[in-house]
């Protein structure tokens, strides 16, 4: 390198038979933050004689890789480091090429870009944008929401939630605290659940192998983290599930089974609850197992029968088949009944 510099100070330059020509007139780069970039240029001889020279930036971040050349052609490798530079940082620059057919100028500009979110269905700029992916791909937000980028959508008017995001997103895949953040922000509001039952009421049979299942009709209003703790009240009751999150409703339904063991119910009425608890409400449904008592269709299908053999009765005294006394032995509680 020292010797192409010798030669140049000492006057040996060609400006008459041949300039130089580049692969471009001027450099633009667009980064992303923190970004190390390298890249190229060409320089050529026009007249296509032995070109010899060196290469200085102006900038220390934009580093030269190829600090000196010679040949009728030769490509300039440098590298940009954006290192310690914020979204929105320009630096403007030039190399400067020194040869032995004058010395020449490239400037170059690079921009730090601010960063765009990117999603399934788009770029994500703000809450708003956020919300909307939250309320079609809930997972995807969730990954998003626990990234290291997001805060950078929180300027301007949503600066103010910086501190409250800081605070919810400490522990990553945490779906509640999405949820609440989202409700904060006033971009969503809570999910609300209905159950269609206000009781569940069952007649059990004496015996060790009795249980009975019954369904809980469960509703969910609104989108966004679903989340119920189930619990059971009463040694006689169990469910299958815990849980239940957003995997066991269809659309916005789930039929949950309750499940009655007669093993575990003394003789009589038997009563526990059903308890659906989540951190912004608590759902609970009534429930009663009668052990060993008549159920009411057995009850009912009884009183039929008696009816029946009432009218029977009444319908053979009034031909004359039987006396008054005979049919009141039969009709009347308490009365000694002979055979008809």
């Amino acid at each position: 390198m020292y010797e192409i510099i010798d030669r140049i100070l000492g006057g040996n330059f060609d400006y008459e038979n041949s300039s130089l020509d580049f692969s471009c007139t001027k450099i633009d780069l667009s980064l992303s933050r923190g970004m190390i970039y390298e890249g190229s240029f060409h320089i050529r001889s026009i007249s296509g004689r032995i070109t010899e020279g060196y290469v200085v930036t102006s900038d220390l971040r934009m580093e030269c890789l190829t600090p000196e050349f010679s040949g009728s052609s030769a490509e300039i490798a440098y590298r940009f480091h954006g290192e310690h530079m914020e979204e929105g940082d320009v630096i403007k620059g030039s190399f400067s090429i020194i040869s032995n057919h004058g010395e020449y100028y490239l400037p170059y500009v690079v921009v730090m870009e601010h960063t765009v979110l990117q999603s399934s269905i788009g770029n994500i700029k703000n809450l708003f944008h956020f919300a909307n992916l939250a309320k079609s791909n809930w997972q995807e937000a969730k990954t998003l929401f626990y990234s290291p980028e997001f805060s950078r959508i929180l300027v301007g008017n949503d600066a103010g939630y910086l501190d409250s995001y800081r605070g919810l997103s400490v522990y990553p895949g945490n779906g509640q605290n999405m949820e609440e953040f989202l409700i904060q922000v006033n971009k969503k509001q809570k999910v609300e659940y209905l159950v269609e039952e206000r009781e569940l009421t069952v007649s059990l049979s004496p015996g060790p192998y009795e249980v009975t299942e019954r369904e809980l009709s469960i509703v969910r209003s609104g989108w966004g983290y679903t989340f119920l703790k189930v619990e059971c009240e009463g040694d006689f009751l169990f469910t299958e599930k815990q849980v239940i999150t957003d995997d066991d409703f269809l659309g916005n339904r789930f039929s949950l089974p309750v499940f009655f063991d007669g093993s575990r119910c003394r003789k009589g009425r038997n009563y526990g609850a059903v308890r659906l608890s989540n951190p912004y409400l608590s759902l609970t449904v009534c429930v009663e197992a009668r052990l060993g008592e008549k159920n009411a269709a057995s009850q009912e299908l009884s009183r039929k029968r008696l009816t029946v053999q009432l009218m029977e009765v009444y319908q053979a005294f009034r031909l004359r088949k039987i006396s008054a006394s005979r049919c009141a032995s039969v009709t009347v509680p308490g009365a000694s009944a002979a055979p008809l």
